[in-house]
Formats: structure tokens, C-alpha cells, sequence
């Protein structure tokens, strides 16, 4: 018998092996284990940590731009990788973005490949901003719809959007914004092992500034937008080059007419 790695749980992590073993049969742990551990990434994290695996999504020129300066982003990316992100949305559970993606762009954050299924939806909105006509809000599945908001929010739109089905979670603001650690850990409660996080630069900046991204996903179109563009990341407060944030295990790939660069923080 030939597997490539323990399982993570502690509760159970080994019994298999030793059973087969007491029976007589050969076990070889460990084939290709970096390989599998990357397969089973998401799982190793929830299973070991109680929180959910962070995917950052971005998808920007080759000078780093989402969105041009007048805020037109559609579409940056191809249609090869507008169609993996789909594929990504049918894998992971959840997608998040931030206020000001779902007020600028409307997404619906749902799987859009023949025979997927689509993901839990989750915004970032401490104001609770969004209109009650937000696409994300007029999905057939709203229970599958988090907006995570402050605790001091106007209790008539609160009203107007849980009436649509939505759940509303509202946390102790820090600083204006949700709390990542609280968010991720009440996710994890609703065992939602992955996360992808798609957008904009300020909730971007927020993940990485908290440390809460375990990956990147980058998606660089072959263009130019130039310094008046939005850039992809807002500020981390970094001044020297020893503080920035460094990607571990980077691996580049083609995904039709644009590149794909991925790694773990």
C-alpha cells in the first residue's frame, strides 16, 4: 500500500497505517509528498489551524493596474482566464471581495461553467453600503450571501437586505474595517476550508497587511495602463526592501494570452 502523506488530523493521523500494518500488509508513506500536500492544501491548513485557506486573486496589466483611471477593468484578463477563475470558483468555497469592488462592478460572484456549482459569496462592508439591488443580494441562493459589516450599521438597510435572505454578520469594527481573524475564524465554524479573495486593492492590501493570504494567483494582462491607472495592491507601509513581503515557491504558466504567477506567502 502506497500513500503520500499522514493525515493532518492528530485525531486519527496514523491509525490506517498501523492497522494495515498489524494485517501484513506493506505501507510506503510519503511518495510524492510535496506534491500531495499541495493537492491537500486547503484541508492541512483548516484541519491543523481551524481557518480557512486564503487565495488572492488579482488579475492587472503588466504594470500592475486594475482598472484604468477613469475605473474601467473590463476586461483586463483574457477570456482563458476570466474562464479559469470560474474553474477556481467551482473549487474553492467561498469568494470575497470588498466594498468597493461590489459597488464599482456589481459582480455576482457565482460559477458560470456548465455543471459547477457556485461558491458561498462573501462582502467586505463595514457601512453596510451596498443597495439592496446589488446583484450578489438577487442570487436564487441568498442564504449563500455573507455580508460581513460593523455593528453600528443603519438598522432600516440591516432590515432590507436580511429580508432578502442574506445572512448579515456584523463584527467590532478595527480601524473602519472588518476584522480579518474573527471573519476566518466564524467561516472555519461554518466549515468553509478556502477562500479566494478577488478584489480590489484595499482589501488586497488589508489581507497581506494582517498576514492572512497563504497564496497568490496573479493574472497579468500584456498591457499598459500606465501611473494614472489603479494599482493592484494599495499601500502596505513599506519603506525599506527588507520589509516587503516575500513569495515563496513561484511558478509561472500561460493561460492564454496572459501569465499566471502563483506562490505562498
Amino acid at each position: 500500500m502506497v500513500a503520500g502523506m499522514r493525515d493532518p488530523n492528530a485525531r486519527v493521523s496514523g491509525k490506517g497505517f498501523r492497522a494495515l500494518r498489524r494485517a501484513g500488509i506493506r505501507v510506503r508513506v510519503g511518495v510524492l509528498e510535496p506534491e500531495c500536500r499541495r493537492l491537500n492544501e486547503a484541508f492541512c491548513k483548516f484541519i491543523t489551524r481551524r481557518q480557512p485557506f486564503v487565495i488572492l486573486k488579482l488579475a492587472a496589466t503588466l504594470d500592475g493596474k486594475i482598472a484604468t483611471v477613469t475605473g474601467d477593468a473590463r476586461w483586463i484578463s483574457d477570456a482563458d482566464s476570466r474562464q479559469a477563475v470560474h474553474r477556481l470558483r467551482n473549487q474553492v468555497d467561498a469568494v470575497l471581495v470588498g466594498a468597493g469592488t461590489a459597488l464599482m462592478d456589481d459582480p455576482q460572484l457565482t460559477c458560470r461553467i456548465p455543471g459547477g456549482r457556485n461558491p458561498w459569496r462573501i462582502v467586505l462592508d463595514g457601512r453596510l453600503r451596498l443597495p439592496v439591488s446589488a446583484k450578489v443580494l438577487r442570487r436564487p441562493d441568498p442564504d449563500k450571501t455573507i455580508i460581513a459589516t460593523g455593528t453600528r450599521v443603519a438598522q432600516k438597510r440591516l432590515r432590507a437586505i436580511e429580508s432578502a435572505g442574506t445572512q448579515v454578520w456584523k463584527f467590532s469594527l478595527r480601524e473602519g474595517n472588518v476584522p480579518w481573524i474573527p471573519l476566518l475564524k466564524k467561516l472555519a465554524q461554518r466549515e468553509i476550508v478556502s477562500v479566494m479573495i478577488e478584489g480590489g486593492a484595499t482589501t488586497a492590501a488589508s489581507a497581506l497587511k494582517h498576514r492572512i493570504v497563504d497564496k497568490i494567483l496573479f493574472y497579468y494582462a500584456p498591457k499598459i495602463f500606465g501611473g494614472d491607472g489603479r494599482a493592484m495592491i494599495d499601500s502596505l507601509s513599506i519603506s525599506r526592501v527588507e520589509q516587503s513581503l516575500r513569495i515563496r515557491q513561484l511558478q509561472f504558466q500561460k493561460s492564454g494570452t496572459d501569465l499566471l504567477v502563483s506562490g505562498y506567502l
